[in-house]
């Protein structure tokens, strides 16, 4: 599965159920605000036409 990730520049965090990656949205690298992300989604063995992905991320916080 590859997501986009739209925002302001900096780090941001994806996690797609147990997988987790960061991506970094360059500032002025002519990216138009956007990132793209790449992470596995187990498909169940038995499934319908359809079946539900949890997908979280958010800004990667930092302490200064």
């Amino acid at each position: 599965m590859t997501a986009t990730i739209t925002g302001e520049p900096g780090e941001y965090w994806l996690t797609v159920g147990d997988e987790r990656t960061t991506v970094t949205i360059d500032d002025g690298a002519g990216d138009g605000g956007r990132a793209a992300a790449t992470l596995s989604v187990r498909v169940p063995a038995e499934t319908s036409d359809s079946f539900a992905v949890d997908v979280r991320g958010g800004p990667v916080g930092r302490l200064e």
